[in-house]
């Protein structure tokens, strides 16, 4: 079961947490590729918010299966990049529910799938945070920690960012479509009709 994070930070924690927010969001600025848009937001969660651990999962395209895409750092077994996540985990469960699946201990709950690869990284406590699009969840963003009241602090800030990553992937796709739509126009202006005989 998920566990319960509704702890309310300070003002001063808040502060903190809407500042790191910030700096997040601007390293994002205006790129407009979507993998690096999740590169950038793995790099910096770990950097900005000092997770132990960040990573990435992503549906594929059969929508029955999910795989690592991003870890930092570089996780091995269950949690290494291209591993096909198994459906015990809490990964999945935040994609099933929609809803943030959070675990600020790892022997409080459980066993779940990625307990082996998460103890190998030190991490005691994790959360995993649904990325949705048009309503349609498509992977979640994962935080660890060796300090779990870190943990529950951070996650409002957390729901922030996956909801800003989500909208920042769709829109660098409807920029990809409607550059593509204007290059087919061009190629249409450009070309002059055939002649009529």
């Amino acid at each position: 079961m998920a566990a319960e994070v509704s702890v309310a930070p300070s003002a001063e924690e808040r502060a903190r947490l809407l500042e790191v927010l910030r700096k997040i969001l601007q390293s994002i600025g205006s790129v407009r590729d979507e993998w690096e848009i999740f590169e950038i937001a793995v790099r910096e969660c770990g950097r900005q918010l000092r997770f132990d651990w960040v990573s990435l999962i992503l549906e594929d395209l059969d929508e029955l299966t999910a795989r690592v895409f991003l870890s930092h750092p570089p996780a091995t077994g269950a949690l290494r990049v291209g591993e096909v996540v198994d459906r015990r985990s809490g990964f999945w469960e935040a994609m099933r529910s929609g809803q943030p699946f959070a675990r600020p201990r790892l022997e409080e709950s459980g066993p779940y799938w990625e307990d082996p690869a998460l103890r190998r990284l030190g991490v005691t406590g994790y959360a995993a945070l649904p990325l949705a699009i048009r309503g349609k969840i498509i992977g979640t963003l994962n935080v660890g920690t060796r300090a779990p009241a870190g943990l529950v602090a951070d996650m409002t800030v957390m729901r922030l960012l996956a909801e800003f990553l989500a909208n920042a992937v769709l829109a660098a796709r409807l920029i990809g479509e409607v550059q593509q739509g204007l290059g087919r126009l061009r190629e249409k202006v450009a070309s002059p009709p055939p002649l009529a005989l």
